[in-house]
């Protein structure tokens, strides 16, 4: 099983975009993080484009959304090697998230 972790700071050049991309279908993380994500809405739409190789059927999500404009955290998953069971996160600052499964 592999775990990616990304400090994007945040995901919209395209540079980054295909590193990203590149480190994905090399890989193939069964987990993977995307921090300093900055403000940027997530939906399964936008992780489509790093998940592309994997049937978005099995992909899950949880986020810490960005704090003024700065921060923001992504973990997803693939279903089929992981089992969601609870998220806990910092209410007070969005700075951690602990997803148990």
């Amino acid at each position: 099983m592999h775990f990616l972790c990304w400090n994007i700071i945040g995901v919209c050049f395209d540079g980054e975009t295909f590193q990203l991309k590149e480190l994905y279908r090399k890989t193939q993380p069964c987990i993977d993080g995307l921090v300093e994500t900055k403000p940027i809405d997530f939906s399964k739409t936008l992780l489509s484009k790093w998940w592309k190789e994997k049937a978005m059927s099995f992909m899950a999500y949880k986020e810490i959304p960005v704090k003024a404009k700065s921060g923001g955290m992504v973990f997803g998953w693939d279903n089929r090697y992981f089992t969601h069971k609870n998220t806990e996160k910092d209410t007070d600052d969005n700075r951690w998230m602990m997803i148990q499964g």
